[in-house]
């Protein structure tokens, strides 16, 4: 078979669950499995052998993590019952089984407990390379794993969440490195029962523990359920709990997981040990047992995003870009790593933190769209912070017609309630580029409910500056429990819904066989020379700026300059393209006009290197047309003085980058362009005075 199968349980000691009141009893819930004079476990009766047996039966199941593997159910008692090759040792209850046997030794980390109400109750992570077959021709890393955090029950559950988020954290942090380390680049997996589980409210007296699990995600491994059954609620625990699940009895939580790298993903996944809700199980929990690729074999793709259905049917998907109405500081910016290829930003200006919304805001965005009366759905941004900074990370949310889940109007447009939203998942977590956050902080935020079904409106404003949004997603389904993307360095990208009313703006130009257009404030500037300023007359608001410190004009560009910005682009090989910059002097001073640039791959017409980054080789820029031409303001100028500069051409077709380097300090720049077409003769603006903003 070009598959093999990888299972998962919590075997519960091998006590079983018993029935709920009423139903049959096979076993008693006891310790006991050998003393048949006294009443006897399901492992003493054989109950929980029978289904074991049954559900890994599959030749193509090669290796079982479990948890819990005390007495009764211990590695070795399991591995007898199931007649496999091996067994690992037992580490509180964790261990792995291998039904062909082992292809190395077992690792092993032990978890930091060291929060919890009692930290001598260990966890750990296993890893082990399990044979694939017989012959043990090929084999692959499986890590089996147990997690559990309790924090000290106060009156303050603010510092009970904060416990439990803390721990769980840390054994997400380890539990990654280890997989790193020894799963490395090759495939592996990742199952056990992490006990955290994603929600928005209390289920069976319990709340939901959103935490550790991003960890997982930010570092590029995927969760198989939801890759493969969407937003199917996929409960693995707990049995048989008095008015518990539904129907009663039914598992109303997800512990249990199965994890592998983004580049190895599963092709199937399901649940065994499932009963019929309320009798008798043999565990607490349902196990898991998912297919993967062999080894060097064609994984299945990730699927794409899902696209959006019509809002008030399913999910509502906007992009910020979109926005019906903009307003103050925030500005739409052209960024391809965002939704449509454009962000809404609202630069940093230093702006101190406002500790409430206001009924009538200076700065805002409002994104109209419809959604049903009566329905939760859970609100997720997409955004990001300038400089990764925890000051540049949050907004206030309001909307035109919410209430709260017993009818009362909320987070109401034209009052001063608002929910907050920040992009760092909680305090110390962090902040790398993209992230998809909701409007808790370090826990799951309660779901929002709106008063009419109909179109509605979203308003965000400011509550700091320097943040950045491209998608807002309204989910009552597929994202009701879990985020859309990873709250760290994400690549999620989403369709926009198709009833979204707002009127689109300018595209931004094609790459690669037409105009290139860069906002030079997308650049994150390297060393002290160069910085981000808020700039009203600016492209995006905000321009690079090399501030005048008298320095001397450089007569040649560094391999390896202090102090540069790069920007990335998609061009074409063997085509002409005219560079445009538009950059003004300090003081209008003509000491203060000129940079270096250069590119990764840039050839001459006839394909020799030149103006290449790490090289002394670039070409030059000056905003004053020519010698005694003058300088006023903004103004547009190509890589010649007095005539049009040399052409650029490129090595290959794809990625390029520009880099801008120093050659005179007191230049400021906030657009370039790199035109095959519409500018390749003539200037996208004026020389002096320009007000053009290029989309």
């Amino acid at each position: 078979s070009s598959t093999f199968k990888v299972a998962y349980f919590n075997v519960q000691s091998g006590k079983g669950s018993p029935g709920l009141p009423g139903r049959p009893i096979h076993f008693f819930a006891t310790s006991n499995c050998t003393d048949s004079s006294q009443p006897l476990n399901a492992w003493g009766v054989g109950f929980f052998q029978e289904h074991l047996r049954a559900a890994v039966a599959d030749p193509q199941i090669v290796a079982l993590g479990v948890s819990e593997a005390w007495p009764c159910a211990t590695p070795s008692a399991l591995r007898q019952a199931l007649e496999w090759k091996a067994h690992s040792s037992e580490r509180n209850g964790v261990a792995l089984l291998a039904r062909h046997g082992f292809a190395g030794p077992e690792e092993w980390v032990q978890l930091d407990t060291s929060l919890n109400v009692s930290p001598r109750d260990t966890m750990w992570v296993v890893r082990i390379p399990v044979c694939l077959d017989a012959i043990c021709s090929a084999s692959i890393n499986v890590f089996s794993a147990h997690w559990y955090a309790e924090g000290v029950r106060t009156p303050s559950m603010e510092e009970y969440d904060a416990t439990l988020v803390a721990s769980y954290s840390r054994q997400a942090m380890q539990t990654v490195a280890f997989l790193q380390s020894a799963g490395g680049a090759d495939p592996h997996i990742l199952v056990g029962d992490l006990n955290t589980w994603e929600g928005t409210k209390f289920v069976c007296e319990q709340a939901p523990v959103n935490a550790g699990l991003s960890y997982l995600r930010d570092a590029a491994y995927v969760d198989a359920w939801p890759l493969l059954h969407g937003g199917a609620e996929g409960f693995t625990g707990m049995l048989n709990r008095v008015k518990c699940g539904t129907p009663e009895g039914y598992a109303w939580k997800r512990p249990d997981y199965v994890w592998s790298p983004a580049h190895y993903t599963p092709v199937s996944i399901a649940r065994f040990g499932m009963v019929t809700p309320g009798d008798a199980a043999p565990s607490d929990h349902y196990g898991l047992i998912a297919e993967f690729p062999w080894p060097g074999t064609s994984a299945a793709p990730l699927p794409p995003p899902p696209t959006s259905t019509p809002a008030g049917g399913g999910e509502v998907i906007l992009h910020a870009w979109e926005a019906a109405t903009i307003v103050g500081n925030w500005n739409a910016v052209p960024d391809p790593s965002a939704a449509g290829g454009m962000r809404l930003w609202n630069p940093d200006q230093g702006a101190p933190k406002l500790t409430v919304a206001a009924a009538s805001p200076a700065n805002y965005f409002d994104l109209t769209f419809t959604a049903d009366a009566g329905r939760p759905y859970r609100l997720w941004i997409r955004g990001r912070a300038e400089n990764n900074a925890w000051t540049n990370d949050s907004v206030f949310v309001q909307f035109s017609g919410t209430v709260s889940e017993w009818g009362t109007p909320e987070n109401r447009i034209g009052t001063t309630a608002a929910a907050s939203l920040s992009i760092e998942e909680g305090s110390g977590m962090g902040l790398s580029g993209w992230g998809w956050q909701d409007t808790g902080y370090g826990s799951a935020a309660p779901p929002i409910y709106f008063a009419s079904s109909g179109p509605q409106t979203l308003r965000i404003q400011q509550r700091e500056d320097g943040v950045s949004i491209d998608q807002v997603v309204l989910s009552p389904s597929a994202y009701l429990t879990v985020a859309p993307g990873a709250s760290k360095n994400d690549s999620t990208i989403y369709t926009a819904s198709s009833e979204s009313s707002s009127p689109a703006p300018a595209p931004v130009p094609p790459t690669g066989g037409g105009e290139i257009v860069l906002y030079a404030a997308n650049a994150q500037p390297v060393g002290t020379a160069w910085r981000r300023e808020a700039d009203g007359d600016a492209a995006g608001g905000a321009r690079l700026w090399n501030p005048d410190q008298g320095a001397a004009k450089l007569p040649a560009a560094a391999a390896a300059p202090g102090s540069y910005f790069e920007l990335t682009f998609s061009a074409e090989a063997g085509g002409p393209y005219r560079l445009w910059i538009r950059g003004k002097a300090d003081n209008n001073a003509w000491t203060n006009d000129s940079a270096f640039v250069q590119f990764s791959g840039s050839v001459s017409q006839s394909g020799v290197a030149e103006y290449r980054i790490g090289t002394t080789s670039a070409t030059v820029f000056s905003i004053e047309e020519g010698s005694g031409a003058g300088l006023s303001g903004w103004g547009w100028q190509d890589n010649g003085y007095s005539a049009l500069g040399p052409l650029i051409y490129f090595g290959s077709t794809g990625s390029q980058t520009i880099r801008i380097q120093q050659r005179e300090d007191g230049v400021s720049i906030d657009q370039i362009v790199l035109s095959a077409g519409t500018y390749l003769s003539s200037a996208p603006g004026a020389g002096k005075n320009d007000t053009t903003i290029l989309r």
